[in-house]
């Protein structure tokens, strides 16, 4: 059962990425960028798309589970404590507005150190499979918080290209835990 609510809930994931970067692509774009409803009503299926793969992932959670790597509540804490660190270095270190983008690309990340967790406890993946995912996952959140770090400091279609770095990320991760879920369904 838990291998399939992740699956949907990954699905729903490629589903608010798309939606995403659709609003990004029309409303971001440097040269006749569409504004306000005539795009921002994509933010719409976005948020229900996302709000549906985080619901799907939380009862993943709740299914019975044999060993875990690390407990939920350690990685949501850790989530959240990164979380804390990256807004104290991004703001005053690197002096870059805080935006909504920074908690949405470590509230990704702690979703999917949730996720490679539970598919430990539920499928028995090898503990090197689960640290080539990591390593995977980890690298894509790396680059995100690059361009995130970045997107005020670059040229205007530098920028645009940045913004949507982090989405194709997320789709693409979600793409590859999904064709290894199939697997095992």
């Amino acid at each position: 059962m838990s291998v399939k609510l992740l699956f949907y809930s990954n699905l729903a994931f490629i589903c608010c990425s798309i939606c995403y970067l659709l609003w990004w692509l029309s409303a971001f774009k440097p040269q006749g960028a569409i504004k306000g409803l005539y795009s921002g009503w994509l933010l719409i299926p976005t948020f229900l798309a996302g709000l549906l793969a985080v619901f799907l992932a939380v009862k993943a959670l709740g299914q019975p589970q044999q060993v875990l790597l690390f407990s939920n509540k350690q990685l949501l804490i850790t989530g959240g404590l990164f979380y804390l660190l990256t807004v104290f270095i991004t703001v005053y270190f690197f002096k870059r507005p805080l935006t909504t983008e920074l908690i949405l690309i470590v509230a990704w990340l702690t979703l999917m150190a949730v996720e490679l967790n539970q598919l430990y406890a539920i499928t028995g993946f090898s503990s090197q499979a689960v640290l080539f995912l990591a390593i995977f996952i980890f690298m894509g959140g790396l680059v995100s918080l690059i361009c995130y770090l970045q997107y005020y400091h670059l040229g205007i279609w530098a920028s645009y290209i940045a913004g949507m770095i982090p989405l194709l990320i997320v789709l693409l991760v979600a793409i590859v835990m999904n064709l290894l879920l199939y697997q095992l369904k």
